[in-house]
């Protein structure tokens, strides 16, 4: 008999946890209220990138470690978890970063209550993607590349920066999720 669970795929960084709030932090700037076309407000965003690459990479284990949570979507981590037929993952990219897959690994033991096998860190989200599975991400190349391999990718309404993609409330994705079930 095929298994019928439905996996459901949460981004970490942007997702669970407040990865662009953090690197705000480094700057000493606050997140703006606007939505804009990058992550960066500067024209330079090759530049400024790599000078916030510098900046994770000094800041160590701790940058993952100390990313604040994201309630409401924890809270629906959850609600999915207790569920009979859904079993939610959390799927991260550790990204080059020295420290990500430690520091990360520490955040979800902090703020999840667990350590299972409920985690898959790898750059290359697309190949885990399959006809009814959904990843709620952040970033317009990992939906993109979920939806090309077969998938359902939805990207949360709080993101910071503007979406090729149309963009869900947690209400809405909570809905796309229970809706087949």
């Amino acid at each position: 008999m095929p298994d019928t669970t439905k996996l459901v795929f949460f981004d970490m960084d942007g997702v669970l946890a407040e990865f662009d709030t953090e690197v705000y932090r480094m700057y000493g700037i606050e997140k703006p209220a606007e939505k804009r076309d990058h992550f960066f407000i500067e024209t330079d965003v090759e530049k400024r990138w790599e000078v916030c690459e510098q900046g994770i990479e000094r800041e160590g284990i701790e940058f993952w470690e100390n990313l604040k949570p994201i309630y409401p979507m924890i809270d629906l981590f959850y609600e999915c978890k207790q569920m009979e037929g859904i079993r939610p993952v959390i799927l991260s990219s550790p990204g080059e970063w020295t420290y990500s897959y430690k520091g990360k690994l520490n955040w979800i033991k902090k703020h999840m209550d667990f350590v299972g096998d409920d985690w898959i860190f790898t750059r290359q989200k697309g190949f885990i993607a399959d006809k009814g599975r959904i990843l709620i991400d952040d970033w317009d190349k990992n939906i993109k590349n979920w939806n090309n391999f077969g998938g359902s990718g939805l990207i949360p309404d709080f993101i910071g920066y503007k979406t090729e993609f149309p963009t869900f409330s947690v209400e809405q994705i909570r809905r796309r999720i229970f809706g087949g079930c």
